[in-house]
């Protein structure tokens, strides 16, 4: 299976905080969970599996889908943000873990398992990789940050991801409260300090 690397550019974005840095990148792991969540329910119900088997599987990969990591995060940069993500394998491998553990029947384990090894070397990734432009064609990602475009591109090694981001601004909102900077602290300082002179004078 190819990796899906997600290649995230702002041109213009002000600035960084780790409030919105959580933001973007828990809205991008629930795009990416999501979407890999889609493509197992979509491979276990084309199994044509025992109904216990199949409740049996969703109950036990929704546990694992609170604490899976859903990608693995290779740069993050400032000024413009550039920030690549590459699609992690936990869920997927929590799938395995479950078939092999639900499913009593040798015979039925080993024909899913050769479906689910056939389907991976197929167009598993390719399929991911459209359910999460899908998923993100249009979405918010950040507070009136959207995403505009997405390339995909198909390489012989990877698939990659280009999603450009824009701000989308009512212009009827009120301007965005500039960031605290050491200068402006130390400015309200000053002009608290002379306020107090003048008061005592």
């Amino acid at each position: 299976m190819k990796p899906i690397y997600l290649h995230f550019y702002h041109k213009n974005f002000e600035y960084l905080s780790d409030r919105s840095i959580r933001q973007f990148m828990k809205k991008v792991a629930k795009t990416v969970k999501d979407a890999q969540i889609s493509q197992i329910n979509t491979f276990i119900f084309s199994q044509e599996l025992e109904y216990r088997y199949m409740r049996s599987l969703q109950d036990r990969l929704e546990n694992h889908i609170q604490t899976a990591s859903a990608y693995e995060v290779h740069k993050i940069k400032k000024g413009s943000l550039t920030a690549i993500f590459v699609v992690g394998l936990v869920l997927l491998a929590a799938t395995f873990d479950t078939i092999v553990t639900v499913v009593d029947d040798v015979d039925e384990r080993d024909r899913i398992l050769k479906n689910l090894k056939k389907s991976l070397k197929g167009d598993w990734a390719w399929n991911s990789a459209q359910e999460i432009v899908d998923r993100l064609t249009g979405a918010e990602v950040g507070n009136h940050v959207v995403v505009d475009k997405i390339r995909f591109r198909e390489k012989d090694k990877k698939i990659d991801l280009a999603i450009k981001l824009i701000t989308d601004v009512d212009p009827n909102d009120p301007p965005r409260k500039a960031e605290p900077t050491l200068e402006m602290i130390e400015n309200n300082i000053d002009q608290l300090l002379k306020k107090g002179r003048r008061n005592k004078g």
